[in-house]
């Protein structure tokens, strides 16, 4: 009997989780493992209102260029990134839902994870794995219907760097880009690390382009790690929920100035291993000598 995976998208016009559920079907074809697809509703009244609170002004570009319309700007750039991907990979549909039907992929829409109907449906699915890919904080009845947890890729070193913004806070305390995969349990990023891996910032490279990056090279490394997961040969390192700390959305102002760094070269200068995560501050100084040199 194989594995049967869930993978949680955020929207039915995801990129990100097209490429991780295309990436998962051909790394899996021929097996005995299974994937089904859940995406969170977009017309969720509560995760509207969650995600104007999280995101501010940025709500509405960000949910522009989610339904799929081009647009200047950070967000624009982003999925550029992940359109440039699965054209390399040979995927040319813009929505998961028309993939996985396809595909023969299972897929369905709930109103929210975190909902009775949604618990319901998964007993009847009975997945042994999900992962990750978008649709809101997860509450703890959810990961606990699954047997093997739920992996996430987030878009930052852990624990230096917990929260939103993760890619921005990385480069503006002087790290590189890193994508961590962990599991999700009750708090924010604190479970288990299965891995990470740091990437290379060129200079004048937008944000836009580097978050897509790492949300990617984080799938890349996840799907890579999944056999080795299974096999009980990967060792869970220690994520300590008391080290480093949790972040919030960027400000624009702020992002100006890292954006403003990158194009001087002045950040990133070290990778997190070389930082203590309850002293970030101290690898700004490198980003201050880089710039007075």
């Amino acid at each position: 009997m194989g594995i049967r995976f869930l993978v949680l998208a955020g929207h039915r016009r995801s990129l990100p989780s097209l490429y991780l559920v295309s990436s998962l079907l051909e790394q899996r074809k021929g097996g005995k493992d299974s994937i089904v697809v859940l995406s969170a509703s977009e017309f969720s009244f509560r995760r509207l209102a969650g995600l104007r609170r999280r995101l501010g002004s940025n709500l509405i570009p960000k949910a522009i260029t989610a339904l799929g319309f081009s647009m200047t700007g950070q967000f624009g750039e982003e999925r550029a990134v992940f359109r440039e991907r699965l054209e390399d990979v040979g995927v040319k549909y813009n929505r998961i839902d028309r993939f996985c039907r396809d595909n023969g992929i299972p897929f369905n829409v709930v109103r929210e994870f975190n909902h009775p109907a949604t618990y319901n449906l998964l007993r009847n699915i009975d997945p042994d794995q999900a992962i990750y890919t978008g649709g809101g904080i997860l509450k703890k009845e959810f990961i606990a219907l699954f047997p093997k947890g739920v992996l996430n890729t987030h878009s930052g070193p852990l624990p230096h760097i917990r929260g939103m913004s993760a890619v921005e806070w990385t480069l503006y305390f002087g790290m590189k880009p890193t994508a961590t995969v962990h599991f999700i349990d009750e708090g924010i990023d604190t479970g288990g690390i299965i891995g990470s891996i740091s990437l290379e910032v060129e200079c004048g490279e937008p944000l836009g382009r580097i978050r897509a990056r790492t949300v990617l090279a984080g799938f890349d490394l996840m799907l890579s790690k999944l056999d080795a997961l299974w096999s009980g040969s990967l060792g869970i390192l220690p994520n300590p929920p008391g080290r480093g700390r949790q972040y919030f959305e960027m400000a624009d102002s702020v992002k100006g100035i890292v954006q403003h760094w990158i194009d001087h070269g002045y950040t990133p200068v070290v990778i997190p291993e070389e930082v203590d995560p309850d002293d970030l501050r101290s690898a700004t100084t490198r980003i201050r000598e880089r710039s007075e040199a």
